[in-house]
């Protein structure tokens, strides 16, 4: 019998779990890019476990242990706008690859970064 996947306990975390793994993807495809940001494979997989503990501690059901899930939920953020913002300096904004790195608003909430992103829709 198959499991079923639990949704998270709410849609901006579902959607914030999305994003990560969306631009962890077009990261990992482009990581040799990646590396003159400071940006290597390890950035990636810790980026990805974190993703994975946050999406574990959302799902409903009892809090799991030790989890922080704004801590969690932060350094999401700040690994994200990071491939964000190095992979919008790589690429030309006209190239399709720029749009892979093209952040919603909300992702900017509560943190500073030197570069903005436009809404995606």
């Amino acid at each position: 019998m198959k499991s079923q996947v639990k949704p998270l306990r709410s849609p901006r975390g579902q959607k914030l779990v999305e994003l990560c793994k969306k631009i962890m993807v077009a990261a990992a495809r482009d990581l040799a890019e990646f590396t003159q940001y400071g940006l290597n494979a390890s950035f990636i997989v810790s980026l990805a476990m974190t993703c994975e503990a946050f999406e574990n501690a959302a799902k409903p059901g009892p809090p799991a242990e030790n989890a922080d899930l704004p801590s969690l939920e932060n350094e999401i953020k700040k690994g994200v706008l990071a491939l964000s913002e190095a992979g919008q300096s790589i690429w030309n904004p006209h190239s399709p690859k720029y749009q892979d790195y093209l952040l919603p608003a909300p992702i900017h909430e509560g943190l500073t970064s030197g570069t903005t992103s436009a809404n995606v829709a």
